[in-house]
């Protein structure tokens, strides 16, 4: 239904029912998910200096930041609903 890739991982990796959500509700929270991954994510890398050791700290933190992100997102859209 939707082409927004953390609408369509929501609804599949955590079977959250996205057709039953408002889709300006449900953007604002992806929204805010992905200004609060990366805004993290930058946070925690800063205070590394060797640019390549940041850009490695980097890759190997977003992911587990966005799947813990949309996992919270994911439980607060059932308990919504």
């Amino acid at each position: 239904m939707y082409k927004i890739i953390e609408i369509y991982f929501l609804e599949k990796q955590f079977k959250v029912d996205v057709k039953k959500i408002d889709i300006n509700v449900l953007l604002n929270i992806v929204a805010i998910c992905n200004a609060f991954v990366f805004t993290f994510v930058l946070i925690v890398t800063t205070f590394i200096d060797n640019l390549i050791i940041r850009q490695l700290a980097t890759f190997v933190l977003l992911f587990p930041v966005i799947y813990i992100a949309y996992y919270i997102v994911s439980v607060y859209l059932k308990k919504k609903k």
